[in-house]
């Protein structure tokens, strides 16, 4: 765990406090943090960045900094791209949230006799570790970490399958999870793509797992076997395998193809895997006779509801056109871009430019925001 302790200078008081209560080895805070002659952007950037968590300490005072506001939208941006920092917010006193934090739970400390112990039991009880794993929330996706997690400690699994339209964050959920459920987990992540075949998957596992660089002209049957190998070795190791994206090694009913029949049925061969099952993911739905087998779990991603989607859009809204967008027009927007997170980043765009009046009236807009999402997949511009 690595807070980022956001404040006001004013309240540096209480912020200051709970600084020194945590440790530095915890808690971020910028005038213990930076030196002189230090670039401050840059060091609070890199803050930022290695943080885990984001502690907003809201008052009337941090309400009106404009480096609260900074370091809010850094870190908003950060879990829009599914990097896995969780919101924590504390609030000093009885200013008002604004509506695209209040989703989110708070320790509210407006009336505490010591509010830096509150605070600090607060942080404790986050802290807390089974097995190494840290129970803070990701991206709203607690109850998907849940099932994950209840499918990494089921012996009887080899492979969880992660499903869900494409930008919802579905290898993000798979690798946060590992890092949260384990200590230091060390993980060996291929992206399939359309042309990896069983002969470029051989390749990648031989290089990742054994670093070894595999020879030219192996049968099918050779490469079958090297393929193996190289699993073993990634459990053999205590490593964790994630492979994105198998859609590319599904047929039209959904069945498996190779190399994922052969991937499936070393998985299933090897007991490793039932300690440390391998982690997939899908923008398509695995066949019914493929998932029947006890040894496979799944797990399907649905979109945002509709009130997180629509905070979205505001909080977009406002760093795109410098104003705050009425909750019932962001309401009315969100219901037409089902759910999905970065959609709402574009649906915001939109709105900057033409008002929710005139997309209301010209549903043409919505499909010209359909067609620029896909454009930006198939582009490549986003990560998924």
């Amino acid at each position: 765990m690595r807070i980022f302790l956001s404040h006001s200078s004013n309240d540096a008081t209480v912020v200051r406090g709970v600084y020194e209560r945590l440790g530095a080895g915890i808690a971020w805070l910028d005038h213990a943090e930076i030196e002189w002659g230090d670039q401050f952007l840059a060091k609070v950037s890199e803050g930022l960045n290695e943080a885990t968590d984001f502690m907003l300490f809201w008052s009337a005072n941090s309400a009106k900094s404009r480096w609260v506001e900074f370091e809010l939208n850094a870190a908003f941006i950060r879990m829009m791209n599914n990097e896995g920092v969780s919101l924590r917010i504390i609030r000093l006193d009885g200013t008002e949230l604004p509506f695209h934090l209040r989703v989110y739970q708070y320790v509210d400390v407006s009336t505490s006799a010591d509010p830096v112990s509150e605070i600090v039991e607060a942080v404790q009880r986050l802290s807390n570790v089974d097995r190494g794993i840290q129970r803070n929330r990701f991206v709203n996706r607690s109850r998907e970490l849940s099932r994950l997690e209840t499918a990494v400690d089921t012996p009887e699994i080899f492979a969880t399958i992660i499903g869900g339209f494409a930008g919802i964050g579905k290898s993000s959920l798979a690798l946060e999870g590992l890092r949260r459920f384990y200590r230091t987990p060390e993980i060996v992540h291929i992206e399939v793509r359309a042309g990896t075949g069983l002969t470029e998957l051989a390749l990648y596992l031989s290089s990742l797992a054994r670093a070894q660089s595999m020879p030219e002209g192996l049968s099918a049957d050779e490469l079958k076997l090297d393929l193996r190998l190289s699993l073993e070795e990634i459990v053999r190791t205590g490593r964790f395998l994630v492979l994105s994206n198998i859609q590319h090694w599904l047929d039209e009913d959904g069945m498996p193809t190779e190399p994922l029949t052969t991937v499936l049925g070393t998985l299933e061969s090897t007991p490793g895997f039932r300690r440390s099952p391998c982690l997939m993911t899908s923008t398509r739905r695995i066949s019914a006779q493929t998932i029947r087998n006890p040894g496979i779990a799944t797990i399907w991603l649905e979109g945002l509801p509709i009130e997180h989607v629509a905070s979205l859009v505001r909080l977009w809204y406002e760093i795109d056109a410098g104003k705050e967008l009425d909750l019932d027009d962001a309401t009315l927007v969100a219901n037409q871009i089902h759910g999905h997170p970065i959609a709402a980043q574009l649906a915001a765009s939109l709105v900057s430019q033409y008002g929710v009046e005139y997309l209301q009236q010209d549903a043409g807009e919505y499909v010209s925001l359909r067609r620029d999402f896909g454009s930006i997949y198939v582009g490549g511009r986003i990560a998924r």
